[in-house]
């Protein structure tokens, strides 16, 4: 008698014991799978969104804060040497935020490096085989012109940024 007493407890403990895991086990795997990655736009295009700092309190619980607006991001590579970029023209869209990687090759690149310049933007030194990014929100077509960083020559392209 005791000991179907004692086997009958081992059971309804682990019956109660398994109950409280399960449990436990759906209440931490609740929110893992609440949000779902956005699809990439293009190759070259995609959405971020700028976090805010302030806190979002409401008197009612109907009412939800503003959201942040979306601004869309374009990255642009381009390859440049002493005499050639392996982009000339950049179309960007007005009002996106515009990350521009501006790689110096290896050969064929002063050893300072090059500098590119518009009226705003001055990339600084660029040595050879190093990158640099220029990031601006596109709200006016410009130019970037090289320059040598020794003698400060202007070398024979320009990148146009042309905003549509």
């Amino acid at each position: 008698m005791m000991g179907k007493l004692f086997g009958i407890l081992i059971i309804v403990l682990a019956l109660v014991l398994g109950g409280v895991f399960i449990k436990a086990f759906q209440k931490s795997n609740k929110y893992q799978n609440s949000r779902t990655p956005q699809p990439l736009t293009s190759q070259t295009a995609y959405t971020t969104t700028t976090p805010s700092l302030s806190p979002n309190i409401s008197s009612s619980p109907s009412v939800l804060p503003p959201q942040e607006p979306i601004v869309k991001t374009r990255l642009v590579s381009i390859d440049v040497d002493n005499d050639a970029a392996g982009m000339t023209i950049v179309h960007v869209p007005k009002g996106w935020r515009i990350k521009i990687e501006l790689h110096a090759m290896n050969a064929n690149v002063d050893a300072q490096g090059l500098r590119f310049r518009s009226g705003t933007i001055d990339s600084g030194a660029i040595l050879p085989g190093m990158s640099k990014s220029i990031d601006f929100i596109a709200d006016q077509s410009f130019t970037l012109t090289p320059y040598e960083m020794s003698t400060g020559t202007v070398r024979p392209y320009v990148i146009q940024i042309v905003v549509e």
